[in-house]
């Protein structure tokens, strides 16, 4: 059991952590709660390299947290790190993360 707002993916990758909150968007909106928000904002504050990524329909975004404001506007169109379209490349996501060259 996780407290609440912690996102769904901690992982290393090449010695630097990244936290990843996963979602499934239907309409617009990709549903981060109030909770979800103030969590990836104040690890972002702080240092740390936390990302959002949804999917929709046959298509996955990414998008790195860059502060409060940004997560609180946060929608399916808003400008991504990277779109995949399927089938998945997931060689190209993987390279949008810290460490990798």
């Amino acid at each position: 059991m996780t407290g609440a707002g912690v996102p769904d993916v901690n992982g290393c990758l090449n010695g630097k952590e990244v936290w990843i909150e996963l979602k499934y968007v239907v309409g617009r909106k990709l549903g981060l709660r109030p909770m979800q928000i103030s969590w990836l904002a104040s690890r972002t504050r702080h240092g740390g390299d936390c990302y959002v990524l949804a999917r929709k329909d046959d298509c996955i975004k990414l998008w790195l947290v860059v502060d409060l404001e940004q997560l609180k506007s946060l929608t399916w169109d808003s400008p991504a790190v990277i779109e995949l379209q399927s089938p998945f490349q997931w060689n190209l996501l993987l390279e949008m993360f810290p460490g990798k060259s």
